[in-house]
Order: C-alpha cells, then structure tokens, then sequence
C-alpha cells in the first residue's frame, strides 16, 4: 500500500516541534547579531567578551561553555571560540576548556538531530521511495 512508519513533517504532531526548534533558534540567532552588531569589530567582541568573564568570576567558564555549545549548534565557526579560549583564559586552561566545550556542543546537537530535528527529516525522507527502503531495512 506505499504506507511508511516514517511521520510526516506536516502531520499535528511534528508541528509542536518545529515550533520549538524556532522558539529556540530565532532567538539565539537575534542573540549572536546583537552581539556582533553592538561590538562593531571582532576585536571590540572579543575586548567586551574578556569584561564579562572577568565581571563573572568563577562562573566565567561556565558562561564559556554555554556560549560555546549554543554557538556551535547555531553552526557558527568554533575556531573563533577556541582561539578565544586560548586569549582569555591561557593556552593550557583554554585547552582544557575548549575539549569540555565542544564535547558538550557534540553532544548536545547530536541530541538534537536524534530527538528533534529526526521527525523532520523523516518526513522529507517519504518524498523518496529508496530512502524509506533504506529506513526499513
């Protein structure tokens, strides 16, 4: 009968979350261009970045990884970071911080790909009859 197992991205049930992939990335899009907007050159972020960390304390770190993971997972380039790592916190601590940092990033959109984002593609997959065999199989 040509049925599959595979959700359809339109269906009720898929819409819930795809509203919570935009709930979560507009603003974390409208987040980063602030940021960059109001620095006004990669070095003034980089100046205002070292403020606040240094302000935090020892949440600092804390604050890194979290910026560090929402970063990657909005597919910006994590080689800044990491070079910042190195900047603000010294080569040795930096490094460590910056293995934590995009281990967790891994994860977490890995996390998301498995859970949220897989509804989705699936949906997309039905359009093409070999990729559903793949599925099945």
């Amino acid at each position: 009968d040509g049925s599959s197992d595979i959700s359809d991205p339109t269906t009720p049930s898929s819409r819930p979350r795809i509203a919570s992939l935009a709930a979560i990335g507009i603003p974390v899009a409208g987040l980063v261009t602030v940021a960059v907007m109001q620095a006004g050159s990669p070095g003034e972020l980089l100046e205002n970045a070292k403020d606040f960390i240094a302000a935090a304390g020892d949440a600092g770190p804390a604050y890194f990884v979290l910026a560090y993971i929402i970063a990657t997972v909005a597919l910006l380039p994590a080689s800044v970071l990491t070079l910042a790592a190195g900047y603000l916190y010294g080569p040795a601590y930096g490094t460590a911080l910056v293995s934590v940092s995009s281990t967790a990033a891994a994860a977490a959109s890995f996390l998301i790909s498995r859970y949220a984002a897989r509804p989705v593609v699936e949906g997309y997959m039905t359009k093409y009859p070999k990729f559903v065999l793949i599925q099945k199989a």
